[in-house]
């Protein structure tokens, strides 16, 4: 397959990711299921193994890199970065946001085990949340492939406090989730529909209004949902022609888009990875 050119007026996944990191002054908040932004073509359990540096480069691994560089430089910066995630894959599991943690204080890692709640499932969101202000939403894991080898769609807001006020909410049940133990949070409830026996939290509405518990997750905003809904819908009837700017990660966000007023909820951007596409014999796909 041909390298793909990059789409005009297009900012990278990589670009946002790098960009949010960079701008990012006093948090950062990160949900991941797994991460495997850098390479490894020396381990024989990665997908990586026997391909040369001269091959990572060229399948655009650096990319996944530079993005763990840019968290990295946050993380020495000071910011204060949380991460819900699922326990990742082999071979590394989680350990890239372990080691981002180790050492700093101001990096904390929690991991939630939806098989522990419900009896299955995993965190499969890919959201970035920088300074409450501005967020990527996408489906490109924190993965040097999902940067460069997979095609994936995600947009971000710049300057959107209200817009990341709600996304928050989200971040924060996970956040929240992840400190309750699920044995004393958790009910077997009768499923009327599939005739079957659930494990759900106590406060699930599987359950009668007399069976459960006060939770200490917060419910969004039925009229924030709503309001989102109708923003993402709007962008999706006109992400094929909406216009950003495809150059790389600017101190803010670059003059040739139309810079919309967030109180406007218009959408800045839509991200469009890869920069190119596979170039091996073999696949290279995203977990």
């Amino acid at each position: 397959m041909p390298h793909l050119s990059r789409i005009p007026g297009v900012l990278s996944t990589g670009d946002v990711l790098q960009w949010l990191s960079g701008n990012a002054t006093k948090s950062l908040d990160i949900l991941a299921q797994y991460w495997q932004f850098l390479p490894q073509p020396n381990n024989p359990k990665s997908g990586d193994y026997g391909f040369s540096k001269s091959d990572m480069r060229r399948f655009g691994a650096d990319e996944g890199r530079r993005v763990y560089k840019a968290l990295e430089n946050a993380a020495d910066r000071k910011i204060k970065i949380r991460i819900v995630q699922h326990s990742g894959f082999a071979p590394d599991f989680d350990q890239e946001s372990a080691d981002l943690a180790a050492g700093r204080p101001n990096v904390e890692n929690a991991t939630v085990l939806f098989e522990d709640w419900w009896g299955s499932g995993v965190v499969h969101a890919k959201v970035w949340i920088s300074d409450k202000k501005d967020v990527y939403i996408g489906s490109a894991n924190n993965d040097w492939k999902s940067l460069t080898q997979v095609k994936e769609l995600g947009i971000y807001f710049a300057g959107c406090p209200h817009i990341a006020k709600t996304v928050e909410v989200y971040f924060q049940n996970l956040w929240t989730l992840s400190t309750l133990n699920s044995t004393f949070y958790t009910k077997q409830a009768w499923d009327t529909q599939w005739q079957v026996s659930r494990k759900v939290p106590c406060w699930s509405h599987f359950l009668q209004p007399k069976e459960r518990c006060r939770g200490g997750v917060k419910r969004i905003s039925g009229l924030i949902y709503e309001e989102t809904r109708g923003i993402l819908k709007i962008f999706l009837e006109q992400c094929c022609w909406f216009r950003g700017s495809s150059r790389a990660h600017p101190a803010r966000p670059p003059r040739s888009v139309a810079m919309a007023q967030c109180r406007h909820h218009l959408l800045l951007m839509v991200i469009a990875a890869p920069r190119q596409a596979r170039a091996m014999g073999k696949p290279l796909l995203s977990s």
